[in-house]
């Protein structure tokens, strides 16, 4: 299988991009946000169910509160945060 040349030159400006120092600041700054979301969610008595957050993902468990996963997704995109709900563990 041969793969198109354009594949490769988007490959490799994004990995060029990856290696910049703005990048990398900027991905230090998403999971900063990250953390302080779920810090803040905690604090309103949203449970976390892996406690916290190392990365760009939050998964909330729902089931004490009084909406569902589909009505938060609704609500949060409109907020212009993305999101999906998931069936918690």
């Amino acid at each position: 299988m041969s793969v198109p040349v354009s594949l490769w030159t988007g490959v490799a400006v994004t990995l060029k991009q990856a290696m910049t120092p703005e990048f990398k600041l900027y991905q230090k700054q998403v999971v900063a946000n990250c953390k302080a979301l779920s810090t803040a969610l905690v604090d309103f008595g949203y449970k976390i169910v892996t406690g916290g957050s190392d990365n760009h993902l939050i998964l909330v468990d729902l089931r004490k509160q009084d909406t569902d996963g589909g009505r938060a997704e609704k609500v949060l995109e409109k907020c212009a945060i993305a999101c999906n709900k998931n069936t918690c563990p």
